[in-house]
């Protein structure tokens, strides 16, 4: 009962003289009930192929550590190595589970400077809870080092925001100096819920690293944005945030899903990057101007990418579903999808594939305004429809509501407008292409309404 520290140079290697290791478990707190955390410092705890697991209670590999005035952090590795790579491209699974203290620095699991890795068919999972804490940090998981499976394994990572005033209750934070990678052909798995806290970082997944598969894994994140009011310099209440020079990439054949909630709070207009923070879904942020960063980017190669944005609530709050400032796609061949009832795309903004571009509402019967002059729920601005580049574009689904068409833009490539049944597709004015072949379908579950007249089509390519 009670904590593990190990500081200054402490080695543990099992299995050694070439053969595959034993399991090695750390568990504090083990009679339960009370309060225990991990706490290593530099060296290297090396499995050769067994197991490695950190966490708490009566049965480790499911239970978790907690934090306490000694140890403040649930699990703190600071220039560790843990290794659980084994002989013949073989490796053990990785087990961290972590709850923060009620005061400081309260993070559920922190890895400051170290390295995580193994082989094989060996996985990673870290789960963590952030404490509470007022101007301190509560963050679920924080990644300042490194994170990787080398073969087939996969990288699963559930975290949860602590509570507190002016404090980071973020669920997941991969920072600046963060990476997470499956090199071989494993995925990774995010799912990261915000805390609560006026005046916080109430953040469900915060990219500010690097997170990249290399193979035929995918990356899928879910996040959650947590709850808080602006009351002297607002709250962040963003499902998934993705910044300061952030990289969420599938370089090899996989795809890229991205799913984020935004929270609850009133008068969150927090100005960062290209434009503002509050109560996005999710939002892919440009600090390059502001602060100096890279670009951001989410991106495949011949994988899909496909993002769904659910817009938070709150008076005075910036509520939208997909907010892109900086780069989606760029050297892709798959395709983009984009689900919202509400998207924003700043200017100098792209979105950019040579498959097709997919935009489309999030609930069911929702309308579409296409165009400046366009009508609708889910307005999509001609500066919006000037960032795209795509061989293809399709508008709306078979669940759409109604779409409402009056748009200055001249699409250079074949665009489909799609609306659900029982509902009209309306042409307000002229729709100009300089694509050759067919370049305009449109798919009305009901009438097509030509308020163009004879010259409503003005096709310069051909089509």
């Amino acid at each position: 009962t009670g904590d593990i520290a190990m500081s200054g140079t402490t080695n543990i290697t099992t299995g050694v003289g070439g053969g595959t290791g034993g399991s090695i478990t750390f568990d504090s707190n083990s009679g339960g009930g009370g309060t225990g955390a991990i706490s290593i410092g530099a060296g290297t705890i090396a499995s050769n192929g067994g197991d490695i697991v950190m966490g708490g209670g009566v049965a480790p590999s499911t239970g978790y550590t907690v934090g306490d005035a000694a140890n403040n952090n649930g699990i703190y590795l600071n220039g560790t190595t843990l290794d659980a790579s084994g002989p013949s491209n073989t490796g053990g699974t990785i087990t961290l589970n972590g709850t923060g203290w009620s005061s400081g620095s309260n993070n559920g699991v922190w890895i400051s400077g170290s390295t995580v890795e193994t082989g094989g068919t060996g996985g990673i999972t870290i789960n963590g809870h952030g404490g509470s804490d007022d101007a301190g940090g509560s963050i679920g998981i924080l990644n300042l080092g490194t994170i990787q499976t080398a073969d087939s394994g996969n990288i699963t990572m559930n975290g949860t925001g602590g509570t507190g005033t002016a404090s980071s209750n973020i669920g997941i934070f991969n920072g600046f100096d963060g990476v997470i990678a499956a090199t071989g052909d494993g995925s990774i798995m995010f799912t990261g819920t915000g805390g609560s806290g006026n005046d916080s970082n109430n953040i469900g997944i915060f990219n500010f690293g690097s997170t990249q598969t290399a193979g035929s894994g995918s990356i899928t994140m879910n996040g959650i944005g947590g709850s808080g009011n602006h009351a002297s310099s607002g709250a962040i209440n963003i499902g998934i945030l993705n910044g300061y020079g952030g990289i969420i990439a599938a370089t090899g054949t996989g795809s890229v899903t991205l799913t984020g909630m935004g929270g609850t709070g009133n008068n969150n207009t927090v100005a960062s990057g290209n434009g503002l923070e509050g109560n996005q879904g999710v939002l892919n942020e440009n600090d390059t101007i502001s602060n100096g960063f890279p670009d951001s980017s989410i991106s495949a190669v011949s994988g899909n990418v496909t993002i769904t944005g659910i817009a938070g609530s709150g008076s005075g709050s910036v509520n939208t579903g997909v907010e892109n400032q900086d780069i989606i796609g760029g050297g892709m061949s798959g395709n983009i999808t984009l689900i919202a009832d509400s998207m924003a795309l700043a200017s100098g903004s792209s979105v950019t594939t040579t498959g097709d571009i997919t935009l489309k509402p999030h609930a069911v019967s929702t309308t579409i305004g296409v165009g400046d002059g366009g009508t609708g729920a889910l307005q999509l601005s001609d500066d919006l429809l000037s960032s795209l580049s795509y061989g293809s574009l399709t508008i709306g689904s078979s669940n759409a509501g109604a779409v409402d068409i009056s748009s200055t833009t001249v699409f250079t490539a074949p665009v489909a407008f799609i609306s659900g049944s029982g509902a009209d597709i309306t042409l307000d004015g002229a729709l100009s292409s300089s694509a050759s072949g067919a370049a305009f379908t449109l798919a009305s579950g009901r009438n097509f309404i030509n308020n163009g007249g004879a010259s409503a089509f003005d096709l310069t390519g051909g089509g």
